[in-house]
């Protein structure tokens, strides 16, 4: 007869048996890619919405809008291919004289001729000629480098120049449209402090309308917050779309007056017939 604890053992046996049998059934309906998760309670994973992707609204010009879009940018490409032709053009320069003054290494000197040497006066005049050919050395160097520094100093005379005639015709046509030179001066100098870009700053100046819009941005100048933060072909779309037409029509040009009425004379007036000879009217 079998005693408590064989009992007790028996029952044990049976308890895990079953559980071993309930984990078995749970596992054939477990997904393997997604097991549960670990702890004391385990709990049903909620599932994450999938995040809600907005399409990007396109934007859209009209043919005008376009039009005028596609002179801008080919401003732009040409502006920028010359600006990278002039880089390329320096770098080759650059290039050119690196390849001079590696490719001509400063000659050794030997040093001073033992006296006593057997073959002195053999080595004395190797040595002088190592002498007179590390000077000349020295001077095509000087030369290259002068020939480069002249070559830098050029290309900004030439940009120098073109600021210069920009600025020019800049003035000149605003002396057409009637604003004084000092009020022109202090608007762009106001422009300026907001930090606008060259190529901004650049469209303004050849735009026949410049002088009138620097006015305006002047005494406008929370548009600047507007245009400095667009590139610079949003810029030029929105000046010419928002700016210059509220320029130009705040700052038109005052029509000079008309030229004076002649007076009339002996045409509008009734002439007086005489009367008889010695009479008098009082």
């Amino acid at each position: 007869m079998a005693g408590p604890e064989q009992e007790a053992h028996e029952q044990q046996v049976e308890e895990e048996r079953e559980q071993a049998e309930l984990a078995l059934e749970n596992d054939e309906f477990a997904d393997p890619d997604n097991p549960p998760f670990e702890g004391e309670e385990a709990e049903e994973a909620e599932e994450a919405p999938e995040p809600v992707v907005e399409e990007e609204e396109k934007l859209t010009f009209n043919d005008k809008q376009q039009e005028f879009i596609n002179g801008k940018i080919g401003e732009l490409t040409k502006k920028e291919r010359k600006a990278i032709q002039h880089a390329e053009q320096i770098e080759r320069e650059n290039q050119e004289l690196r390849e001079k003054l590696g490719a001509n290494q400063p000659p050794e000197i030997p040093p001073p001729v033992d006296p006593y040497d057997p073959e002195y006066a053999a080595k004395v005049v190797e040595r002088d000629e190592a002498i007179k050919q590390y000077a000349s050395w020295e001077q095509q160097q000087v030369a290259a480098q002068q020939a480069q520094v002249q070559a830098q100093q050029q290309a900004l005379l030439a940009q120098q120049q073109r600021i210069q005639e920009t600025v020019t015709n800049y003035s000149q046509r605003a002396e057409k449209l009637g604003i004084n030179a000092a009020d022109l001066g202090a608007a762009g100098n106001l422009v300026n402090s907001t930090g606008v870009p060259n190529e901004i700053a650049e469209h303004i100046l050849n735009d026949p309308n410049g002088p009138q819009i620097t006015i305006h941005l002047a005494r406008n100048l929370a548009e600047m917050d507007v245009i400095n933060s667009m590139t610079p072909t949003q810029a030029a779309i929105y000046i010419e779309q928002n700016i210059k037409p509220a320029a130009t029509a705040s700052m038109k040009k005052a029509d000079p007056p008309p030229a004076p009425v002649e007076h009339l004379r002996g045409k509008g007036e009734v002439e007086r017939q005489p009367g008889p000879k010695g009479a008098t009217y009082r």
